[in-house]
């Protein structure tokens, strides 16, 4: 059975949708992870616990957080030296959100505020690289955002494989096992719904419509598709 570790970089402000959907950010993605057979332990980050040297698991998968890389909190920073020790080994890696920023912190690049502002709600995402990661989904893909932060630059010797017009490293590859995107594919419409109207008054401040935010929020039926294929095509292959 496929063994992945899924290191949580923080706890969900939305306590409504956790509640609904039975827990935090590890219980999101083994909805995904679940129905293929992969089995899954959480590791919570923000209090230390990261795998061992001699872990036996196949890949990781590393959650967003509420928190900002670029404040360098110790436990963020252990978790990039534990990221930058296992990328040299070949381990299939997928960082979200946070983790997407994490990762190319972890491996050199720099990550700060986005200079175009806060990115909350649906999205199109345009690929600029195929890639097995987003194998069967439509073109342009669309995902759900959540961020405030992002990558600035590339790592040294990543490529970029999507982007969008507010946040312009939407994801990127580094070698052949190493994978990350700036969305949240394990949140549904009503975790982006939540997350807009919690944070309503800091996009108005930023000059953000909220109601044409929350309109445009769609059910994504493909939204998960890049976890299942980060097991199928990375993890097992």
């Amino acid at each position: 059975m496929t063994r992945i570790a899924i290191l949580e970089t923080g706890h969900t402000r939305m306590k409504a949708v956790a509640a609904r959907r039975g827990g935090g950010y590890s219980r999101w993605f083994a909805d995904a992870l679940d129905p293929i057979g992969a089995a899954w332990t959480a590791f919570d980050a923000t209090a230390g616990d990261l795998p061992g040297p001699d872990h036996d698991f196949d890949g990781v998968i590393v959650t967003g957080s509420p928190a900002s890389v670029h404040d360098r909190e110790p436990w963020s920073e252990a978790t990039a030296e534990w990221l930058a020790r296992a990328v040299p080994t070949g381990l299939p890696i997928l960082g979200v959100c946070y983790g997407h920023q994490l990762l190319a912190h972890a491996l050199g690049a720099p990550v700060g505020p986005n200079p175009l502002g806060p990115s909350l709600g649906t999205f199109p995402v345009e690929v600029v690289e195929d890639d097995p990661l987003f194998a069967g989904m439509d073109r342009p893909l669309r995902a759900h955002f959540v961020h405030y932060d992002a990558v600035l630059a590339l790592p040294d010797g990543a490529r970029l494989l999507a982007t969008s017009p507010r946040c312009p490293i939407q994801s990127f590859a580094v070698g052949d096992t190493v994978r990350a995107v700036q969305w949240h594919p394990e949140f549904d419409a009503e975790g982006a719904r939540v997350a807009i109207t919690q944070d309503a008054a800091k996009l108005a401040d930023a000059g953000q419509d909220v109601e044409s935010l929350l309109a445009q929020v769609a059910v994504l039926p493909q939204r998960e598709q890049v976890l299942v294929n980060f097991v199928r095509r990375f993890v097992e292959a």
